[in-house]
């Protein structure tokens, strides 16, 4: 399908004290903004967001007959050797609890960082929840890699991992992967048959990116299949995929009062039409440059040993942000006291956007640490930026701030990596607990631990039991900090 490019609008909000005066003509702001501490002057903040484009379906006809062709040809093979089970004609159309099908690289810390751009079409440019958000003919769920789209695909920072296990049925590779418009190439892909006969499809994947693994070969739910690329017809770099369930009908994962294919939702855990989130945060000397399509963007990222007195970028990028949904901005002086803080407020609904302020710090300006920080709904994302400084790799922690606690894969079907950064030597206790507040598994007490730190959690309870699908959540408590994350276990 095709991607929007990002196009610089100038929302320019600010009327304050030193409000622009009238014959300058700037439009009005598409939201409200609010400072609650310091000043922030005119025309210091604006949004970046996607032109509109034409839309079309992300394989040509021919491209998915032969696909389909190759497919057909592959199972009757791997039916005759014994590898793929002959479908049972008696037996209900199936399709298992499907996974997430990206996760972020292991030394790639900001998450998936995908937008769904285009649902499947139910119809007259319906999608399953009776909303918009498709496309004429669309057959799939589309994941737009935002932001940065070619700086992570160039860094093969998000892969595209089996939804299920099963057999992989079909695997094309070697096609150009940098497809910056609709054309008839074709993609890299990888089509995926599941224990129960249906299947999942990956395309627009990465150049040489894809699985060793080839056809007839099992792979299990989370597994590494590939790179989200833009090869085939495509417009950026983005994972289209599709699901048919065990009598070849297609189907779409998502379930809501618009979708007449299946009677319930596919995914072991579905997300919300409109979800909300902060996808990213970052400092820079300048707004990111986009060279033409497909060139990689120039991030102009700045974040140690700033002078006082520099002004600088802050980039905040979401997802879903919806009409209404007010964001908080903050930044914090090393000595932990809040500096300016301010909020703004959309009043529209932006699938995939990315807000900015410059600030311009001052001449005497604390040396040390600084933070910004952003925060929405329940999320709070953090910045660490050094002026005459640099930002050591573990950022001691300031008041109403703590280390850097994730984990990975999300949801997970086995075992879960967290992680976190101490600044200094403190005694600390991790423990896992399920959403009534019980106690699950205590994973670290009274451990003395300093820098970073990975802790594997094996999804088992403190008797040793496999613990139940579900969602649940792990605490990270030291001397003067507590901080929690949530975690969904897919079983």
């Amino acid at each position: 399908m095709r991607f929007p490019q990002l196009s610089l609008i100038a929302f320019l909000t600010m009327t304050s004290v030193a409000a622009a005066a009238p014959e300058m003509n700037i439009s009005p702001p598409p939201g409200t903004w609010q400072v609650s501490n310091g000043t922030l002057l005119p025309y210091e903040h604006g949004i970046l967001v996607p032109s509109e484009l034409e839309s079309e379906p992300c394989l040509t006809e021919e491209e998915r007959a032969f696909a389909q062709d190759e497919v057909a040809k592959n199972r009757r093979r791997l039916i005759a050797q014994g590898i793929l089970r002959a479908p049972d004609p008696l037996a209900p159309a199936t399709v298992p609890a499907l996974l997430w099908p990206l996760k972020a690289a292991p030394d790639f810390t900001d998450g998936n960082n995908a937008a769904i751009t285009a649902f499947v079409d139910h119809g007259s440019l319906v999608d399953w929840n009776c909303g918009t958000r498709t496309i004429a003919g669309h057959r799939g769920t589309d994941f737009y890699i935002y932001p940065l789209p070619w700086y992570k695909m160039d860094h093969d920072c998000i892969e595209i991992v089996a939804a299920a296990a099963g057999t992989i049925i079909l695997k094309v590779d070697g096609n150009y992967d940098r497809s910056c418009a609709m054309n008839t190439n074709d993609a890299n892909k990888i089509y995926l048959q599941h224990d129960d006969g249906s299947m999942t499809t990956y395309v627009h994947m990465k150049i040489n990116s894809l699985t060793s693994k080839g056809v007839g070969e099992r792979v299990e739910a989370g597994e590494y299949l590939g790179v989200v690329g833009s090869s085939g017809n495509s417009t950026g770099p983005h994972l289209h995929m599709e699901v048919y369930d065990s009598e070849g009908g297609l189907v779409d994962p998502y379930f809501g009062p618009c979708n007449s294919m299946n009677a319930s939702s596919l995914w072991a855990v579905q997300e919300p039409y409109v979800n909300s989130s902060i996808l990213r945060v970052r400092s820079h000397s300048a707004l990111p440059v986009t060279p033409p399509c497909p060139g990689q963007e120039i991030l102009n990222e700045l974040r140690d040993w700033i002078q006082p007195g520099t002004s600088l970028v802050f980039l905040v990028y979401y997802r879903d942000w919806a009409a209404g949904m007010t964001s908080q901005y903050r930044m914090l002086q090393p000595d932990g006291e809040e500096w300016l803080a301010w909020s703004y407020t959309p009043g529209s609904y932006y699938n995939h956007v990315s807000y900015y302020a410059t600030r311009t710090l001052p001449q005497n300006a604390q040396t040390g640490v600084w933070w910004f920080e952003a925060t929405l709904g329940s999320q709070t994302e953090r910045w660490a930026f050094g002026v005459n400084t640099a930002v050591p790799t573990a950022v001691s922690p300031v008041p109403g701030l703590s280390p850097r606690l994730r984990h990975w894969p999300n949801p997970s079907s086995s075992s879960t990596t967290i992680s976190f950064e101490l600044p200094r030597e403190d005694m600390v206790e991790l423990a896992v607990f399920d959403v009534s507040g019980r106690r699950v598994r205590t994973l670290l007490s009274h451990a003395n631990m300093v820098g970073p730190c990975d802790i594997v959690w094996d999804g088992r309870d403190d008797n040793g039991r496999n613990v139940s699908t579900g969602v649940y959540f792990y605490r990270l408590k030291g001397r003067s900090f507590t901080e929690a994350r949530k975690m969904t276990i897919i079983r």
